[in-house]
């Protein structure tokens, strides 16, 4: 069964419409039924009524303008698209279920740029073993970007065997012996295998 649009409610501008303050339980609760049936007009009336405390509960978690904005959107839709048809009365308000959702995904999307970072500074170091100190240039952003791009094709181009264990230990922080445990070979391996793989990765980026 195909999953309908979402409506282009959701793509409104935050500040456009009212706050659900005026919006009562009983008004909500039949506006969320109409929206479990994909009814179009009643999901532009829970927009208007719910967007600001939901992203308001985005923000809160974010601090962020624009990802609060993603965030309250990624809500609605996951409101207009499954969650209307899950909602439980007996359960609680239907506005605090919302600021349940919305928490949660915030929650995820703050996880979600704090792995990413992880990821970019895990390359970073990774730049910092492989390079030769005459290549450099933390002050250049854009050499410095443009090198990473380079790490992460020669990476793709490892044999598995090194390219496992070294992505263990510089992006996943994984020691030796917890690698030796992970890939079932003796920890001595491990350093050898990762020795190799920083000596072939040196040599590709260095003959760029």
């Amino acid at each position: 069964m195909t999953t309908p649009a979402i409506p282009h409610p959701v793509l409104v501008r935050l500040r456009s419409s009212p706050s659900a303050a005026s919006s009562g339980e009983a008004e909500l609760r039949r506006v969320l039924a109409a929206v479990a049936r994909h009814d179009e007009q009643a999901f532009t009336r829970l927009y208007a009524q719910v967007h600001r405390p939901v992203y308001g509960m985005a923000k809160a978690v974010l601090g962020d303008h624009h990802l609060a904005e993603d965030t309250t959107n990624d809500v609605l839709a996951e409101v207009w698209t499954t969650a209307a048809a899950r909602y439980v009365p007996e359960r609680g308000q239907v506005l605090a279920w919302l600021m349940t959702i919305a928490r949660r995904r915030a929650i995820d999307r703050v996880r979600s740029v704090q792995a990413a970072r992880d990821r970019e500074q895990a390359y970073a170091q990774l730049c910092e073993q492989v390079l030769p100190e005459q290549r450099r240039s933390p002050e250049d952003d854009i050499e410095r970007t443009q090198t990473t791009g380079q790490l992460r094709h020669a990476l793709a181009g490892l044999p598995e065997q090194q390219r496992d264990p070294l992505l263990l230990a510089y992006l996943a922080g994984h020691t030796r012996s917890r690698i030796a445990v992970e890939l079932g070979i003796p920890r001595g391996t491990v350093t050898t295998r990762i020795t190799a793989a920083l000596r072939a990765l040196r040599d590709q980026l260095t003959d760029r």
